[in-house]
């Protein structure tokens, strides 16, 4: 970020995740399952269905289930893999911003995250979970800021995630068919 044009910060509101024009799913950008938005398939898959979504935000809606990676059949999902939901969250929203241009869904990157707070060792099998992401900023080369968190009748976790997804990958990979 060489000059102030380089990068694009948006301004915090009262409700940092409710901004700008509302779009209540599903809507006229039609999409069958949140495994249409993104990247991964099969079990890989963690977000249950899009709450509401907007030009820089998301609310997704999430059920922990046990995993033969990481689960722990009586206490839950440790919440550290909290970031996993976050970035599937900010996936989904990638994915829905390019459904609307009419473009592929697209790989991305998790590049880091700063002071990820959790407020409880585990999220509960089955509980429900809302995951919201913001856009902070935004780079002309799609390095992005998110500010996420994970919510039950409380805030169990937050994280600012550092993203980014290059163009130059579709030159690589190509884009999903989805």
């Amino acid at each position: 970020m060489s000059t102030q044009q380089d990068i694009h910060c948006l301004a915090l509101h009262q409700h940092p995740f409710i901004k700008g024009k509302e779009r209540d799913t599903p809507d006229t950008h039609s999409f069958t399952a949140v495994a249409d938005l993104l990247p991964h398939s099969g079990d890989m898959v963690w977000l249950d269905r899009v709450n509401q979504w907007g030009d820089d935000f998301i609310e997704v809606s999430a059920t922990p289930k046990g995993h033969p990676w990481f689960g722990d059949n009586e206490r839950g999902v440790p919440s550290c893999v909290g970031i996993e939901y976050m970035a599937q969250a900010i996936a989904a929203l990638a994915g829905l911003l390019s459904r609307r241009e009419g473009g592929p869904i697209r790989i991305g990157f998790l590049l880091g995250t700063r002071k990820y707070t959790t407020h409880v060792p585990f999220f509960p099998h089955n509980a429900m979970l809302t995951i919201r992401a913001r856009q902070v900023c935004v780079t002309e080369n799609n390095f992005g800021l998110m500010d996420c968190e994970i919510r039950s009748d409380r805030v169990l976790a937050h994280a600012q995630l550092k993203v980014i997804q290059p163009d130059i990958l579709i030159k690589f990979l190509g884009p999903r068919d989805r």
